[in-house]
């Protein structure tokens, strides 16, 4: 697998890449997930609405506690996608 090695000036070229790029690809999979975690947060609010008079009182109470959990943690992802983006100023 000598193709892969580093040590060769004519191959880095191939494999290394910048740390802008590197940050973008990282914003970019974060935005993927914060995009994942809002359609769940939608759907699962969604849910509630709809059953609050069908389903039982512990079902709908784990659920509004998971629609609690899911948007803080959407709230936190968005929070680390707005700190890498303005971290991109120093690249």
């Amino acid at each position: 697998m000598e193709i892969y090695s580093t040590n060769k000036p004519r191959y880095q070229a191939l494999i290394a890449m910048s740390e802008l790029d590197l940050a973008k690809e990282q914003i970019a999979y974060q935005k993927l997930w914060l995009g994942v975690v809002v359609v769940i947060d939608l759907s699962l609010a969604g849910w509630v609405l709809t059953h609050t008079g069908i389903a039982s009182w512990v079902k709908i109470s784990a659920a509004v506690v998971g629609v609690v959990m899911i948007t803080y943690a959407g709230l936190q992802l968005h929070r680390q996608i707005e700190r890498r983006i303005d971290a991109l100023r120093d690249l």
